[in-house]
């Protein structure tokens, strides 16, 4: 669903601008100097009202996600177009659903088994605390060990929302010790 929208957004995006710099370019032709500035900056402003109004309809926020390769050698980053909740603790449950959902990266490995799930997420006082399921602990074929992919999750995390101080992962319930 998030990945049609964004593909029709980007649709959408890509025939304004190009529209846009033809009108440009065929007007500019048939202009001199102060007309031909006046024209680019009026170009500029509705650029720009595109990109807010894009911004502001679309519900989407583009959010970073790091992979590694099974070798741990190669870092692939994924930026994903996810969908705002209207809360910071439902931004960043989707976000970590996301993540558990793995690559789109034939060559990355995911962070966690297919069956793994996210039971509970929440946010206090600057710490998020994530509950996994136990399916989470099972190694992943051709992936890195669980405490480097949780280690991961917890810089994108960091990385994509501002404030956070501290992610505290249990699985199953146990608390997973402090990552470092």
């Amino acid at each position: 669903m998030n990945r049609e929208l964004a593909r029709r957004i980007g649709r959408w995006k890509a025939q304004a601008l190009a529209a846009a710099a033809s009108f440009a370019r065929r007007a500019g032709e048939r202009l001199d100097g102060k007309k031909r500035a006046w024209l680019g900056l009026t170009s500029l402003a509705f650029l720009s009202i595109i990109a807010v109004g894009d911004y502001l309809v679309s519900g989407l926020a583009r959010r970073t996600i790091v992979f590694y390769a099974a070798d741990g050698a190669a870092a692939f980053v994924e930026e994903r177009f996810i969908a705002r909740t209207g809360s910071r603790e439902g931004d960043i449950r989707a976000f970590v659903e996301e993540a558990a959902l793995g690559p789109a990266e034939w060559a990355a490995a995911p962070l966690f088994d297919r069956s793994a799930a996210l039971e509970s997420l929440f946010v206090r006082e600057g710490t998020v605390y994530v509950g996994l399921s136990e399916a989470a602990a099972l190694p992943v074929s051709g992936g890195r060990a669980l405490v480097e992919n949780l280690r991961s999750v917890e810089k994108d995390i960091r990385r994509n929302f501002s404030g956070i101080r501290a992610v505290r992962f249990f699985i199953g319930g146990r608390e997973i010790p402090r990552l470092g």
